[in-house]
């Protein structure tokens, strides 16, 4: 969801930056790269160790929890290609499931400002998995919740972990690099696409 679907890799950005300023800190793009694609303990439990915090990992994100949701109704918009790809994806009868690792609460938050709940069968959230991306097991409960084997499933991430993640569960994984993540490395994954508009994924989802 977060930088697939949504410009809220910029909002979380933004979100940090102010919590890290409040004390003091600078939070860096550095920083942000460590957590991308992670779950909300990880994340802050990062962000803490790497700027000296003396903040709980639970106070630091109900914090930036709070900063993100303020900034949610001026600040997200969909990733060029959403809306197009969920026709299509709502056209050709293809289940679609969310993995993200954020919380369901957030989750909810950030789907609402454009009413996209209702458009996928299901959802996984970072409320519902034990271990964060890499680790697999956020798109294996996604494809067991689908009801299909995770390789005959395709798994689109804006994140080398994300993606990392895709491929050890053992889906098709298509990447969707944008500006905070262009850099990363991408060489093994299925497809790399330049939107969610890119005809290419199109085409290899009716191939599978």
């Amino acid at each position: 969801m977060d930088g697939l679907m949504f410009n809220s890799e910029d909002i979380y950005y933004a979100s940090s930056v102010e919590a890290a300023r409040r004390r003091g800190k600078v939070y860096t793009l550095e920083i942000h790269k460590m957590i991308m694609g992670t779950t909300v303990e990880f994340s802050m439990k990062t962000i803490i160790r790497e700027l000296g915090l003396t903040d709980s990992w639970q106070a630091l994100g109900e914090e930036t929890q709070v900063i993100f949701r303020e900034l949610l109704p001026t600040m997200l918009k969909p990733m060029p290609g959403l809306m197009e790809l969920l026709d299509f994806l709502e056209e050709n009868n293809i289940p679609r499931a969310i993995a993200t690792s954020t919380n369901r609460k957030l989750m909810e938050d950030t789907l609402a400002v454009y009413n996209l709940e209702p458009r996928f069968n299901k959802t996984v959230t970072g409320s519902d998995i034990s271990h964060s991306k890499p680790d697999p097991e956020i798109y294996l409960k996604a494809a067991a919740a689908l009801g299909f084997p995770p390789e005959k499933c395709m798994v689109l991430e804006d994140s080398s972990t994300g993606c990392r993640a895709g491929k050890n569960a053992g889906a098709y994984v298509v990447a969707v690099p944008a500006d905070h993540s262009r850099n990363q490395d991408f060489s093994f994954v299925d497809f790399v696409a330049d939107t969610l508009a890119d005809p290419g994924i199109r085409q290899r989802l009716l191939a599978r």
